[in-house]
């Protein structure tokens, strides 16, 4: 017997259920795209040519959609999600984590979208559908997150043949606050897309993101901090400390990123994090120095930045159950 048969969540959208819908592309209008574009026929967080300027490691990394959003609104009952993907298995991530899809309405969750597990999930491009049926036909913001440790090729939303779709109304009228970091920034390892810590951010906020974190490979190369300077922001986090190879790396970088992107945008603010742990390290210390001594500068220049200290992050008790794996929350 399939486990789509025991349990109905895990039940994929029916032909009949198929025959109802009205079918997008996410890429046509009104539905709009956060934190990721088209290019290739995949969706990226950033450039191939900036990605193969930067590193190998990124120029694999960029094209993995963590803190990718799709956003519209409708008063559909029916609101289904199709997919193609090429997803990763992450042995301590959750398999949503890494390459589901999360549906929100109003800003409250409403449906995990995953792989089927009636069938091997990792085959090298997976196609997979869920979808969610509200009680009433109100209009709804709708909110698609997208996959922290997969490729997607394509992505249809289907809502009732009567319905309509309409712009989303989210986000101010602001650029978007850009993370620039480790695995942690990336969401390793968050349970599922909308468990990021900027995704926490930007419901609370209401503001757009694009997360820049890049797994182990988060260094300040030059070509990297040029990027980051180039891009419209309203608000830079700066949380590479993990990747930095040593301490000696990372205090040739920190700051050198820094005033990059304070030159560009001197009237932004601009949080600077040391890498979160539940017991110090003499490794850990030195980098944490690195970044305050970045963050003491800024401030005795009257220049609009903040520190979170990431010894003080897990707070006092129970620090060592607050990982996964001694390093990812």
């Amino acid at each position: 017997m399939k486990l789509s048969e025991v349990d109905s969540n895990f039940k994929l959208a029916s032909a009949e259920l198929c025959e109802n819908l009205e079918v997008y592309s996410v890429k046509d209008t009104p539905i709009s795209t956060h934190g990721m574009f088209y290019e290739d026929g995949k969706y990226k967080r950033l450039p191939l040519s900036v990605a193969k300027s930067v590193s190998d490691g990124v120029t694999v990394l960029h094209s993995i959609t963590a803190g990718g959003r799709f956003k519209f609104r409708t008063n559909s009952k029916t609101v289904a999600l199709f997919a193609e993907i090429e997803p990763f298995l992450i042995p301590h991530q959750t398999l949503l984590g890494s390459s589901g899809f999360e549906i929100y309405a109003d800003g409250k969750f409403a449906k995990a979208v995953f792989l089927s597990l009636d069938k091997p999930p990792l085959q090298s491009v997976e196609k997979f559908s869920g979808y969610i049926c509200f009680d009433t036909e109100k209009i709804r913001e709708i909110t698609v997150y997208t996959p922290l440790y997969c490729r997607v090729r394509n992505v249809y939303i289907g809502i009732d043949k009567t319905a309509k779709l309409l712009q989303s109304e989210d986000y101010q009228n602001v650029p978007p606050i850009v993370y620039y970091g480790s695995s942690i920034t990336q969401g390793c390892c968050a349970s599922k897309p909308s468990c990021t810590y900027q995704s926490y951010i930007e419901r609370w906020t209401k503001r757009d993101y694009l997360n820049l974190g890049f797994s182990g490979n988060c260094k300040g190369e030059d070509a990297m901090i040029n990027y980051l300077a180039s891009l419209k922001m309203s608000a830079f986090v700066l949380d590479y400390d993990y990747n930095a190879p040593t301490v000696e790396r990372l205090k040739a970088t920190h700051e050198k990123c820094y005033l990059a992107v304070r030159t560009a945008h001197p009237d932004i603010p601009i949080l600077m994090m040391s890498r979160p742990e539940a017991v110090k390290t003499a490794d850990s210390v030195a980098r944490k120095k690195v970044v305050k001594q970045t963050y003491a500068n800024a401030k005795l220049r009257g220049e609009k930045v903040a520190f979170v200290d990431g010894h003080t992050l897990f707070g006092n008790r129970d620090k060592d159950t607050c990982t996964v794996d001694g390093c990812h929350p």
